[in-house]
């Protein structure tokens, strides 16, 4: 069986439109893979539809064909990397029942929105000898090049759909939006 690719466009419509309008999936693609090419054909379909809409921010999951992808059909805009995709690869580098403080020390540092205590959370966790030097060093190479994608310290002042803390926000929009009607749907069609 072949994986799914799955890819979500949101666009925040408050800089299109003077409403109350926050955003609103446009596309939502299924693929056989999750390539460069594939998601690059994919959002370029979309900008063929829309050529003037142009949006400034992206989320994803440090996938980095998405970020290529996104920076060649948008090169003004932003790639973010999601917060719970961010904490779930570093939770995949130590054992976090092992260190609970650690852990927790880690979720602080990701979200937190002042620098001063980023950088203090930062030195706590590798100047801490019980803290694994893997990890740090995991920290170090794959994350800290890329504080500005993830860190809160560098996404304040933004709508809830650039906030950072999910890219899972199609999957909330449809059930918010959609479920109901279709539960109504459901009971009105059994007979209920």
């Amino acid at each position: 069986m072949r994986s799914l690719g799955a890819w979500c466009v949101i666009l925040d419509l408050k800089r299109h439109y003077a409403n109350n309008f926050s955003g609103v999936p446009v596309a939502w693609m299924l693929a056989s893979n999750g390539t460069q090419a594939t998601i690059k054909y994919f959002m370029t379909l979309i900008k063929s539809w829309s050529p003037e809409v142009s949006p400034t921010i992206f989320m994803t999951d440090q996938d980095q064909a998405q970020v290529n992808a996104i920076h060649e059909v948008y090169p003004n805009s932003h790639a973010l990397f999601c917060w719970w995709h961010v904490l779930r690869a570093i939770r995949c580098h130590f054992v976090v029942t092992d260190f609970p403080d650690l852990w927790t020390l880690i979720q602080k540092w990701v979200c937190s929105p002042d620098l001063y205590k980023f950088d203090s959370l930062w030195d706590d966790i590798q100047n801490d000898k019980s803290v694994p030097k893997s990890l740090v060093e995991y920290l170090a190479r794959e994350w800290l090049p890329v504080k500005e994608m993830w860190s809160a310290v560098y996404h304040q002042d933004q709508s809830i759909f650039e906030e950072g803390d999910t890219n899972m926000l199609f999957e909330a929009y449809v059930i918010i939006t959609y479920l109901p009607t279709f539960l109504l749907r459901m009971l009105d069609v059994s007979g209920v």
